[in-house]
């Protein structure tokens, strides 16, 4: 993990939500807007530490969500960010199963952003959004989406892991970060 920033710089951070769990803290400048660091990362939720009181009482489903639930907590204490985001859950037709725990998942990062700071709301954003701030077609595929995001020199310079280090996770959560500032870029600090 980096040094925390944010006496000087201003972090949000991405989540692809998933049983892998792509996480990324991208740090930028509050007055210049220039990023700074862009760092990935993968939780992988079956390694967290689960409470047994919540598997014998509301079963392993739920210990997983608190676990994972106090585990972002515990990661958006240590950095302070202005802006937790998740790409927003979708139905697949070919895996429909994977809906439910997608949403409950998305439900435990809300707690934790609410846990972290009340005031503060979990933005999440739909895939097609995500990619139209690559640059990519918002139907695009996952090949296109992660050509737009490797030829965007404001990503790759600031990474700090090789480009083929990262796992498919750690790369939709990247963009999910970026779509976040790039919606800063296009709003908030475009009137100042």
């Amino acid at each position: 993990m980096i040094q925390n920033y944010s006496d000087n710089y201003c972090c949000i951070i991405g989540i692809d939500p998933g049983n892998q769990m792509g996480i990324t803290l991208l740090w930028f400048h509050p007055i210049s807007m220039e990023i700074i660091r862009i760092e990935p990362m993968t939780l992988n939720q079956d390694k967290l530490t689960v409470n047994d009181n919540h598997i014998q009482y509301h079963g392993i489903r739920f210990a997983k969500n608190m676990a994972l639930r106090d585990a972002l907590r515990n990661l958006f204490c240590t950095y302070w960010p202005v802006a937790v985001v998740s790409e927003s859950p979708f139905f697949n037709r070919l895996s429909p199963g994977s809906y439910g725990p997608l949403l409950e998942m998305v439900f435990s990062i809300r707690l934790a952003v609410s846990l972290y700071d009340t005031w503060m709301g979990l933005d999440v954003i739909p895939p097609s959004n995500v990619k139209q701030a690559l640059g990519a077609k918002g139907n695009c595929g996952k090949p296109e989406m992660i050509t737009a995001l490797f030829n965007n020199v404001n990503i790759t310079s600031k990474l700090t892991r090789p480009v083929n280090e990262l796992n498919e996770h750690e790369i939709d959560s990247i963009a999910v970060a970026y779509s976040r500032y790039v919606h800063y870029l296009n709003t908030t600090w475009k009137k100042n």
